[in-house]
């Protein structure tokens, strides 16, 4: 994206858009990711003129494509974001006046801030409005800079990236599930232990550096240190056997 836009403001917008109303999940992602940078406190910190610049069309982008759907087809869902689109509008920040080194005045033109992006952030709850997912598929926010020819060649395009999509997820899960169901059988700690918390968080955010786990698991640094320690001997020696007896390490 090559608009003018903060990175913070960006996430902000981006996670505030698929923030759950009921979906437990998503809801206790949402928090372990604000646990480790609160995404409100860096938009509100580095992003507040574009937060205002772009709310008003973020919150319209929104009720549209989270408004009921005639039909839970792509198409159906297509067709909105193109009759939203045709009515976003984003003001253009004011034309500026610069001096050259030899004392030359030159005005730059207002910079003009694209609007697709906006309901990209929303695509994953209009899937939902529509009927055609149970819950939000955070990854399903990909539209192009600019949109396609028509409605239909945009639904054609959603269909190819919502079952990438569903493809990536499954193997996630089948990978999520294969190291679960080793855990009780690869190490031997006592109830007390913290480590079980931590290799199952390893798992789902790999590469948790020393302060991350300290905040996740409210221990201290150094007891953060040793239980890191201990995982990472842990993880040395795991193999996991999947389909075919093919042993794989950890990761």
């Amino acid at each position: 994206m090559s608009d003018p836009l903060s990175i913070a403001a960006l996430f902000h917008l981006s996670l505030i858009a698929q923030e759950p109303s009921d979906d437990a999940v998503s809801a206790a992602t949402l928090r372990v990711l604000r646990t480790l940078l609160d995404d409100r406190d860096a938009a509100e910190t580095w992003g507040r003129e574009d937060l205002v610049r772009f709310g008003s069309a973020y919150r319209r982008s929104q009720v549209a494509l989270q408004a009921p759907y005639p039909a839970p087809t792509l198409l159906a869902v297509a067709e909105r974001v193109y009759a939203a689109y045709s009515e976003l509008e984003v003001a253009p920040a004011a034309d500026r006046t610069v001096s050259t080194i030899d004392r030359r005045l030159l005005t730059v033109e207002p910079r003009s801030f694209g609007t697709v992006w906006l309901l990209a952030c929303h695509l994953p709850q209009a899937l939902v409005s529509a009927s055609l997912t149970s819950q939000f598929v955070p990854t399903f926010v990909g539209l192009p800079r600019y949109l396609t020819a028509s409605p239909k060649e945009l639904a054609a395009d959603l269909e190819r990236t919502l079952g990438q999509a569903a493809f990536e997820g499954l193997a996630e899960l089948d990978r999520l599930e294969a190291r679960l169901s080793t855990f009780a059988d690869e190490w031997k700690v006592t109830s007390r232990s913290r480590l079980p918390e931590l290799m199952r968080l390893d798992l789902a955010y790999p590469g948790l550096r020393i302060p991350a786990i300290a905040r996740l698991l409210g221990i201290s640094p150094q007891g953060a240190s040793k239980l890191a320690s201990q995982a990472k001997t842990l993880k040395a020696g795991m193999q996991v056997r999947i389909a075919g007896d093919v042993a794989l390490p950890w990761r």
